[in-house]
């Protein structure tokens, strides 16, 4: 079974949207909460801000270094978007997550897929994805990145 988190970055001065779907095999929460309460924060109340000035925040650069050693053991699919697609993306995000799919032989096994909150995805798209790729696929759209960590 493996995990998928997606998240998105707003390139807002560059008009792209990048998202990243970050694979592990096991759950990355507990690991990020681990980190998060090292870094001297509070799981599922603080949570990484890659947009914040790092240089005045050395807890924040702390934890940036932490989650930078946990995506050093998980495999990374980027979905590129322009800026004014903005709603399309979770479209965007399955079909690049089908594309993922389908190149690494990953169809007949278990998987699921959190999606971050703010990112659209119509139920059609939706169910079209899970017709396409069976009852392997558990997808949960809309999740808090403070609470289903491996979204940070």
């Amino acid at each position: 079974m493996a995990y998928f988190y997606f998240d998105e970055s707003l390139q807002q001065r560059g008009q792209f949207i990048v998202g990243a779907f970050v694979q592990s095999d096991e759950d990355l929460t507990p690991i990020v909460h681990d980190a998060i309460e090292r870094c001297g924060l509070r799981p599922e109340v603080d949570e990484f801000k890659s947009g914040m000035r790092m240089d005045r925040n050395p807890t924040q650069m702390e934890l940036r270094s932490e989650l930078s050693n946990i995506l050093h053991k998980t495999q990374i699919g980027i979905v590129v978007t322009p800026f004014v697609d903005r709603d399309s993306l979770g479209e965007d995000a399955l079909l690049g997550l089908a594309k993922i799919i389908e190149a690494n032989n990953l169809l007949h096994k278990s998987h699921t897929v959190f999606i971050d909150e703010g990112i659209s995805l119509p139920k059609s798209n939706l169910g079209k994805f899970l017709t396409q790729f069976g009852s392997h696929y558990e997808v949960a759209p809309g999740q808090d990145s403070k609470i289903i960590a491996g979204i940070q």
